[in-house]
């Protein structure tokens, strides 16, 4: 098997930006893989879970059944602990987004000279001002990006009305997002599958990835043995 040409990191900048992807507590590559393999595990069980319970529903004489998915609105009933554990998993990688984000920025503060600090950046979501430090001062082909980092910023909405608001949407606004996981009932939003928040994941992913490669392309980081 090829595993490509080893690297060497060239130096104390190199080593801290290329750990917030490869450190084995919290990097990037192994935090994602434990995020999406606790999501798909424990959605598929509650997912298994609740087609036995309808199953045993069912079995019951027709008009009881009937009578029972009507009084207990049994599908929203038995969903309810999914979109629970599915919201909290979106506030969690959210919070390691914006986490990382800030390791990255500040990690680059201190070894590049920089005309303008973090704390200069004062508009916006603390995502967006990070981000907006790097584009500015680190990596500006990072404004490239712009697009996925605008679907991530409609993730921020809805994490906020989860957190703030107990899912009534105030911030996020359903024209944004448009899933078939995601269920819209008048003012109040519900998760139905893990599928959507596997896709939050996957962006975050990606974006997190393009801004390690940008600055170890920049500063040439990496030297790569022949």
């Amino acid at each position: 098997m090829n595993f490509g040409k080893a690297r060497h990191f060239k130096n104390e900048f190199s080593e801290e930006i290329n750990s917030c992807n490869e450190n084995e507590s919290d990097g990037i590559l192994i935090t994602i893989r434990r995020f999406e393999y606790f999501i798909k595990s424990v959605s598929n069980q509650i997912e298994s879970d609740n087609i036995l319970i309808k199953k045993e529903i069912d079995k019951e004489e027709f008009d009881v059944a009937i009578s029972m998915r009507k009084q207990f609105n049994i599908d929203s009933n038995l969903n309810y602990f999914l979109d629970n554990i599915l919201k909290s998993n979106l506030v969690g990688i959210y919070s390691y987004f914006e986490h990382t984000l800030k390791n990255i920025s500040k990690i680059c503060e201190s070894h590049i000279s920089t005309t303008k600090t973090i704390a200069s950046f004062k508009n916006g979501s603390l995502i967006n001002r990070y981000n907006s430090f790097l584009i500015d001062q680190v990596i500006p082909l990072l404004s490239n990006e712009n697009q996925s980092f605008e679907r991530i910023l409609v993730w921020n909405k809805l994490r906020n009305d989860i957190v703030h608001q107990n899912s009534f949407i105030e911030k996020f606004n359903p024209k944004d997002l448009v899933h078939n996981s995601l269920l819209i009932q008048e003012d109040t939003f519900q998760f139905l599958k893990s599928d959507i928040i596997i896709e939050f994941l996957q962006e975050i992913e990606s974006y997190l990835f393009k801004i390690i490669k940008l600055i170890n392309e920049k500063y040439d980081l990496i030297q790569y043995s022949k």
